[in-house]
């Protein structure tokens, strides 16, 4: 909800995470560690963004689409793109683009109906070993929602334990646990005469 509030859920192979920005907070879930991280962000959506991905590294999903001016976010750094033809997507007829960049490739469906809202996205990681795709189906918009300010509020789930950032993002060396072993072993030997 522009210009200062998002909530999504994101369920997948490989994270499944929550997030929620109330216009000062984004706060994330890791939903199946039960641990979450909150950052202090500037007060617009697009401001939130660019500081959870370029000062922190977060990955948000989609987060292109989320910005207040989608065309120069998802085209900025396109090198070559060709138009498909007319293509089906859960039942949706839509215009099918493809995109290459120097790092991705990425195609874009797009509803060939009266609303042309992207309806489905596949993203090819070029430079990782055996060019690993994300991809999104959108089956339903509804850009009339009525939303209750308590979507964007997060509150920590029973047991939820808070992490600091770099622990959260798995960037920070966690203490291996101390045996008595290991102990006798760091403690300097005595000389003996």
């Amino acid at each position: 909800r522009r210009p200062d509030r998002l909530a999504g859920t994101t369920a997948g192979d490989a994270v499944n995470r929550s997030y929620w920005y109330d216009g000062r907070t984004v706060a994330v879930l890791d939903d199946a560690q039960n641990v979450y991280v909150r950052v202090d962000v500037p007060a617009t959506v697009d401001g939130a963004m660019d500081t959870a991905l370029d000062r922190f590294g977060m990955v948000i999903p989609l987060a292109d689409f989320l910005y207040s001016d989608v065309y120069d976010r998802l085209m900025g750094s396109v090198q070559r793109g060709v138009y498909l033809g007319i293509h089906d997507v859960a039942g949706t007829p839509c215009h099918h683009l493809s995109f290459q960049q120097e790092t991705i490739d990425w195609q874009l469906w797009i509803d060939a109906g009266r609303q042309p809202l992207p309806r489905k996205l596949v993203i090819a990681y070029k430079t990782e070993d055996d060019v690993p795709q994300y991809e999104v189906t959108i089956r339903k918009w509804n850009l009339a929602a009525e939303v209750e300010d308590a979507l964007f509020r997060f509150e920590p789930p029973e047991r939820a334990r808070e992490v600091a950032l770099p622990v959260f993002l798995g960037g920070e060396a966690r203490p291996a646990a101390v045996t008595p072993e290991a102990q006798a072993e760091e403690k300097p030997q005595e000389k003996k005469p």
